[in-house]
Formats: structure tokens, C-alpha cells, sequence
């Protein structure tokens, strides 16, 4: 599914509160709601304090019509890149495409063996473009 041609919309989400991850658990908040069917085209991700590689996974979900469904990843910024400090991550993308009314949630995971890692000032920014799909062919 293909949109015609708008400007995109950035929304600015965070920051999230604090949270000390040990290894294996995850937090997760419902963030946003698709005012239309939307075009998520750009994620990023941004920490106050650098963290390496290995050991925090970020991941956007499409939550669905209510909020609650396990959620399909729109855009991930997976272990194997580390965060630098203050400075935005872009996440890859791998469905964008969200329906009027879903609801979208950030999760945060810690994939390290025997670490605790300190999640602080996580911000997530997200470009978007709404409207009918655009005519094939």
C-alpha cells in the first residue's frame, strides 16, 4: 500500500520515566494512536547516557484497534548498535503501515547476560503520513 505524496508529520514522544532493566525484562507504554490510516516512514530513539552494544532493544508495536494486542514490530533499533549519548538512533523500519485508530506502544527490553542497564531519558520520535492509499497501477 502505497500514500500519495504529503508532508510527513513528526511527533516527539518521552521522556519515558527511568527504569532499571535486569537481564530479561522489559518495559512497555502505549505511546500513540493513528488518527488515520498512516504511513509510519522514519523512527528514531534517543538516550541522555550512551549504552553499548548487546544490550538494550528498542521496539515500536502496532498494539492494535484496542491497545492490548501483542502487537506487530513497526520499527526496531536491535542490540547489535550501540546508543551514543544525546544523539538520535534511527530504528529499521519493517511495517510501517498502521490503520486509522491503532494504537502504538514503545518497548524497551535488556538482552544482556547478568547486566543491569539504567534506561533514562528515552525519547522516541516518529515521522508519519496519513491519508486514502494512493490508486495502483
Amino acid at each position: 500500500m502505497s500514500f500519495p505524496e504529503m508532508s510527513p508529520i513528526s511527533v516527539v514522544i518521552g521522556p519515558f520515566p527511568t527504569a532499571n532493566l535486569v537481564e530479561g525484562t522489559d518495559q512497555e507504554w502505549v505511546v500513540w494512536r493513528a488518527p488515520a490510516a498512516c504511513e509510519i516512514t522514519e523512527v528514531w530513539t534517543v538516550l541522555n547516557a550512551a549504552i553499548g552494544a548487546g544490550t538494550l532493544q528498542v521496539t515500536l508495536l502496532d498494539k492494535g484497534q484496542v491497545g492490548t494486542a501483542t502487537g506487530s514490530a513497526i520499527a526496531q533499533h536491535g542490540t547489535a548498535t550501540a546508543y551514543a549519548a544525546d544523539t538520535p538512533a534511527d530504528e529499521t523500519i519493517s511495517e510501517g503501515t498502521i490503520d486509522e485508530g491503532d494504537y502504538v506502544s514503545v518497548k524497551w527490553e535488556n538482552e544482556a547476560t547478568g547486566t543491569t542497564i539504567s534506561v533514562n531519558g528515552l525519547v522516541v520520535g516518529l515521522e508519519y503520513v496519513c491519508g486514502y492509499p494512493a490508486a495502483e497501477g
